[in-house]
């Protein structure tokens, strides 16, 4: 949990707001560290990643903390959920995974700063978003 408070606290001190799940745990974690630097979070779940490819939010980089913890649902997501092509390549684009909040800190301001790459990613979702639902509603 430090890691996750220390995360927030170094992206509030880059005047961001932290967004969190808003429960306990590392999501209480995070909302501590963006208070402590003085900085604002509020809570959203999970379902970031399929509000960015369906269009509805963007400029929205998420990151993963801790490789080790999630390498094996990214291995499943990958060897079933790409497998099986209920989602697309591009949507792993959009994740990014670090152990190191300064490195976390970075991923998010560089992707603010540099706006256009993060548009780009997120529109190349949206469109497999949009090809692999037309594909399945079209029986193919």
């Amino acid at each position: 949990m430090t890691a996750a408070v220390e995360t927030s606290r170094l992206l509030a001190a880059s005047a961001l707001v932290v967004i969190t799940g808003g429960g306990p745990g590392i999501m209480e974690a995070g909302n501590r560290g963006a208070r402590e630097a003085g900085g604002a979070s509020f809570g959203l779940g999970i379902e970031s990643l399929t509000l960015i490819q369906t269009g509805k939010i963007s400029h929205f980089p998420i990151v993963l903390y801790g490789k080790e913890d999630w390498d094996g649902l990214l291995e499943w997501v990958r060897n079933t959920m790409l497998a099986e092509r209920t989602i697309s390549s591009e949507d792993l684009d959009l994740i990014a995974i670090s152990d190191s909040p300064e490195e976390i800190r970075d991923i998010v301001v560089g992707a603010i700063s540099d706006g256009k790459q993060l548009e780009k990613r997120e529109e190349a979702a949206r469109r497999a978003t949009r090809k692999a639902y037309e594909r399945q509603r079209d029986g193919g």
